[in-house]
């Protein structure tokens, strides 16, 4: 009897510690396999777009030429003739009447646009003589000159004895003339009685018309 008994418990113990094996086992996988992820929650992945920068100016914008007139850059000094000649008949009293030719010689059209600037010149040198032109309110209009056409604008000059001695007078050669839009002159020659003194207007001009 004795030594069955010792004979039974050994297999106990045996199988008692594959059990104690098994579950370690089963212990170790379920820690180290990750979780599922869970059904319905999709990964989402949000990629940033910066939006394209406003254009600060328009790629292209109509234009226009007040009157109609056509296209052309502003004409150079060195591409036109510019003469000037009293009015038959014009002026009133104490002035007289006049206009400024302005002639295109160049090969290519060109615009003219607003006044030209006007002052008289003496002493054989081109020092300016008194007060520059000053402007009426006449309304601005672009001109186009095709190679050989002119346009004119209307130059009056005051009667220098108007002024009596606040005028100064003396003998002037001639006009200089800056085309509208332009920082170059053109010397026209007129010799006449003009004023010395910057403060008498003795000369008005208009627009190129």
């Amino acid at each position: 009897m004795t030594a069955q008994s010792s004979h039974a418990v050994i297999p106990l113990a045996i199988v008692a510690g594959a059990m104690v094996l098994t579950a370690a086992a089963c212990g170790t996988d379920a820690a180290s396999t990750p979780s599922p992820t869970s059904a319905g929650e999709p990964t989402v992945t949000v990629t940033a777009t910066e939006p394209a920068p406003a254009p600060t100016s328009p790629t292209s914008a109509p234009s226009s030429t007040p009157g109609g007139a056509g296209g052309g850059s502003g004409c150079a000094v060195g591409s036109l003739k510019i003469t000037y000649a009293n009015d038959t008949g014009g002026g009133g009293a104490g002035s007289v009447a006049g206009a400024l030719t302005f002639r295109n010689t160049g090969s290519a059209a060109c615009t003219l646009s607003g006044f030209p600037g006007v002052s008289f010149v003496g002493g054989g040198n081109g020092t300016q003589v008194g007060q520059a032109a000053t402007r009426t309110d006449a309304a601005v209009k672009t001109r186009t000159l095709e190679p050989g056409t002119s346009v004119k604008a209307a130059l009056r000059r005051t009667q220098p004895g108007n002024y009596g001695d606040d005028c100064g007078q003396t003998k002037v050669d001639g006009f200089r003339v800056f085309p509208p839009g332009s920082t170059e002159s053109a010397f026209v020659a007129f010799p006449t009685t003009g004023c010395k003194s910057a403060d008498v207007p003795l000369l008005q001009v208009g627009p190129v018309s």
